[in-house]
């Protein structure tokens, strides 16, 4: 997005951190009129309060990367901005640039749309690494002549990401409707392995915000001695507000299958996000072993 703001000669505003006062004044003062947002800030927007003291009412266009928005907030967050759609791009370093985007604005909830020129994308089985169909999860691949030849002097990381046939393996889990539209659920490493299920810490996290006293969230999986993994959540309260462990696993527990359920919660006051807003799990890995090492 920033390129494109140089390539039209437009005005494109940088701020050095997030600050929550000082960004919506931004938007209101220099009549931001296309907003590039991550999901966290998206979460911000959604939830804060401070929303309501300043006119938004410049912005027309909101665009979402670095990870996927839920479409439950992508619906929630256009109808607080009064927008009537939410563009999500799927991109990486790897490809130099977009994989899949949806500029004219025509794909579903939730969806990052449908690759781009010159690209092509396809789903995996992880298992038997056999091309899915349509509604089918398993890993994104892509290959196009943009697409990274490999990494600089690591040729045991290239071997792994980019196979013999030249499919670049993103890592993401994803999948595309009968519309060739996509969806990405998370990321394949991160994917928590609850009584032989797949459990993905996003859905868990979507789950978590639209408490209405939830702020932010964090998933992580944690070792159980009888079912391999179990997840455990990682809660930001809105402040002033008061949240017990019982009532934030019930919200959950009601809205997911048994496989699924949070076994505990901890309450902190912050999630740790990287420059892109993406949750740092290993810091929350960390986390969770310090937390056992008091017990």
């Amino acid at each position: 997005m920033g390129l494109q703001r140089i390539l039209y000669r437009e005005r494109a505003i940088v701020m050095k951190k997030f600050d929550p006062n000082v960004y919506l004044r931004t938007i209101q003062d220099y009549k931001i009129n296309s907003l590039p947002i991550v999901p966290s800030i998206a979460n911000f927007l959604i939830k804060s309060p401070l929303v309501d003291n300043y006119d938004l009412t410049s912005v027309k266009i909101v665009s979402c990367g670095s990870t996927y928005l839920r479409r439950e907030n992508e619906a929630l967050l256009a109808k607080r901005l009064n927008v009537t759609k939410i563009l999500q791009i799927y991109a990486m370093t790897e490809s130099l640039g977009g994989i899949t985007a949806d500029f004219a604005g025509k794909a579903p909830l939730g969806s990052c749309g449908y690759p781009l020129p010159n690209m092509s994308v396809q789903i995996i089985d992880t298992t038997t690494g056999k091309s899915l169909g349509p509604m089918m999860v398993g890993e994104l691949c892509c290959r196009s002549d943009v697409v990274m030849k490999g990494y600089f002097n690591d040729p045991e990381a290239t071997k792994n990401t980019i196979d013999e046939n030249g499919w670049l393996h993103t890592g993401d889990m994803a999948y595309y409707d009968r519309d060739n539209m996509f969806y990405i659920v998370d990321r394949l490493k991160e994917l928590i392995k609850c009584k032989g299920y797949q459990v993905a810490p996003a859905e868990l996290e979507t789950v978590l915000i639209n408490h209405p006293k939830i702020a932010d969230a964090g998933v992580i999986g944690i070792p159980h001695d009888r079912h391999g993994e179990t997840p455990l959540a990682f809660v930001v309260t809105i402040q002033g507000k008061m949240l017990k462990e019982k009532e934030v696993k019930d919200f959950v527990n009601e809205q997911v299958a048994p496989y699924k359920r949070v076994e505990s919660v901890l309450f902190v006051p912050q999630i740790p996000r990287n420059a892109a807003g993406k949750i740092l799990r290993r810091a929350l890995r960390n986390k969770a072993f310090e937390r056992k090492s008091h017990l």
